[in-house]
């Protein structure tokens, strides 16, 4: 599983999946915005929710939300979008072990005061921000160099996410009380 040099040129057609995983009441569920280079839309999905059940709670114990956020919700998300993307920005270490279920490398946003999660490169990102890289050495010297040149905000993404999420929502419940 390792990058391909073409992230570096210039003419590359780059496009960015960030993604994000809620709870609500009726469970966990994942947001997912595939955009262009410039951080314009392309698609934009929202995943069913996922109530994982008392039995799964004892059995998972602590690995329960890792797996539902890479294995199931993430993984789900990314593979029914219809666009690939080179890059799978998140916002959420638990999603990090996504990359051991896709072929496509994953970031997450690095909290200053939070640990460097298990089997990831600290890398430094675009306007100097902190990304944790789940993959190889390589990948992450292919990345800083491709993070060197870029002037993208990686974390203002998630709002316009979280915006869309919440009027995705009052759509669905104005249309329910109306019928």
């Amino acid at each position: 599983m390792t990058v391909t040099k073409d992230l570096l040129n210039p003419q590359h057609s780059i496009h960015y999946g960030f993604l994000t995983i809620n709870q609500d009441a009726n469970g966990f569920f994942g947001a997912y915005l595939v955009t262009n280079r410039w951080a314009r839309p392309i698609e934009f999905r929202i995943s069913s929710a996922v109530q994982p059940n008392k039995v799964q709670h004892i059995l998972y114990g602590d690995g329960l939300k890792p797996f539902i956020y890479s294995e199931v919700i993430a993984k789900t998300l990314v593979e029914k979008s219809s666009q690939m993307v080179d890059l799978v920005v998140t916002d959420l270490p638990e999603v990090l072990g996504l990359r051991k279920k896709i072929d496509i490398p994953v970031v997450c946003l690095a909290k200053a005061e939070g640990p460097i999660p298990h089997g990831t490169h600290v890398i430094p990102g675009p306007r100097g921000i902190g990304l944790h890289l789940a993959g190889n050495i390589e990948e992450a010297e292919l990345f800083t160099s491709f993070f060197d040149g870029l002037d993208i905000d990686l974390a203002e993404p998630f709002i316009r996410i979280r915006d869309a999420v919440l009027e995705t929502r009052k759509s669905a419940t104005r249309s329910t009380s109306a019928a």
